[in-house]
């Protein structure tokens, strides 16, 4: 779910940074109480050229006043900024002119849903790959305010053209890195880069070995389902053991080194690896005295 507002410009513009970077989910900007809501946030669209797809979405008034809605749909591509799409507003650009949405307005009472008919229809010379493409659901602004304000909402739509597509994505870097002194939370990070026709989302897991123990533990990647578009990269970052108190450093048992080792699903290159070192100076404080005590006593024998 998409949420825009044209009121302050460098208000606006941080706040879909900062909601966008989170990936290609849900951006939330408030205004008049977040007045629209839909449902779904994402859509996945898959089939051959040719096909006619229908489907409805819900849209939903969360104000206290009568809303007018009006719907537009934009194509967006992978902007510069890593995670954050950029719209554009030509009707001709693909897939914006397969779509069918309402043109005329529809009215919402206050907290009052309806469904909203969606229609994709690819046509039949559609080259294999990913189209992409949000539906903007837009209020009216007041005809008497100073300042016009709309809230604006968007469903991102990922549409598969089903065929002989490129398939092919490039781990740039695998890294483990301890976050604190006492070694936890362990950050894990990769940067995939997606050099095919066809959005990817990551997924697999890392395993972290502690080589002097053989103990072993398992971190699922992309949990949020990340989506990474064609001809772009993006930077997935897990972490291990983020939950982990301080005195849990204490236990020999979590000095050591370690190895993590990356394992995505149908990726068909190298398994990476990474080490990383945990250790834990505060152990020492307790440690020292009692090998003070044991010296001075073995030296009295």
């Amino acid at each position: 779910m998409l949420t825009l507002r044209k009121t302050h410009t460098n208000r606006h513009s941080i706040l879909v940074l900062m909601a966008l970077i989170l990936g290609f989910t849900a951006v939330i900007i408030p205004t008049k109480a977040d007045a629209l809501g839909v449902r779904p946030f994402t859509k996945e669209v898959i089939g051959e050229a040719g096909v006619r797809h229908e489907f409805e979405v819900e849209v939903s008034n969360q104000s206290s006043f009568i809303e007018l809605v009006s719907f537009k749909v934009r194509a967006f591509t992978a902007g510069e900024t890593e995670g954050v799409p950029e719209f554009t507003d030509d009707s001709e650009t693909l897939p914006v002119r397969w779509f069918q949405v309402p043109q005329q307005e529809i009215s919402l009472e206050p907290q009052e849903t309806k469904k909203i008919p969606i229609t994709i229809t690819v046509p039949p010379d559609a080259n294999p790959g990913g189209y992409y493409a949000a539906v903007f659901a837009r209020t009216r602004p007041p005809e008497n305010a100073i300042i016009a304000s709309a809230n604006e909402v968007g469903i991102l739509h990922f549409i598969t053209v089903e065929g002989d597509m490129k398939i092919t994505k490039e781990i740039k870097e695998f890294t483990a890195t301890p976050k604190t002194i006492i070694g936890f939370p362990v950050e894990l990070s990769f940067m995939l880069e997606n050099t095919g026709s066809i959005h990817t989302t990551p997924q697999g897991i890392i395993s972290v070995t502690n080589i002097f123990t053989g103990a072993q533990d398992f971190v699922t990647i992309n949990e949020d389902f990340h989506k990474i578009l064609p001809n772009s990269q993006r930077t997935i970052r897990q972490y291990w053991n983020a939950n982990n108190k301080w005195y849990d450093a204490l236990s020999p048992l979590s000095i050591g080194l370690y190895e993590a080792e990356l394992q995505l699903n149908g990726y068909q290159g190298e398994v990476l690896t990474s080490r990383f070192i945990i250790y834990t100076p505060l152990l020492w404080i307790f440690f020292l005295p009692l090998f003070g005590w044991m010296i001075i006593q073995k030296r009295k024998k």
